[in-house]
């Protein structure tokens, strides 16, 4: 599996489908469990991702 080191030396194991861009959602100062405390903005991205629209903005 291939891997990227970030600046901060965190190891990221990923998969190369080799189709496409990739995305990365990324939410600041948000807190660990993301998916349960804020359902409704996590959704919204995802659902707006599926339909090929701007995500988070």
């Amino acid at each position: 599996m291939a891997t990227f080191t970030t600046r901060n030396g965190a190891e990221i194991y990923y998969k190369d489908w080799d189709r496409g861009q990739a995305f990365v959602f990324c939410y600041a100062g948000a807190p660990h469990g993301l998916t349960e405390t804020h359902k409704d903005r996590v959704g919204a991205d995802l659902l707006a991702f599926a339909r090929g629209e701007g995500v988070g903005r």
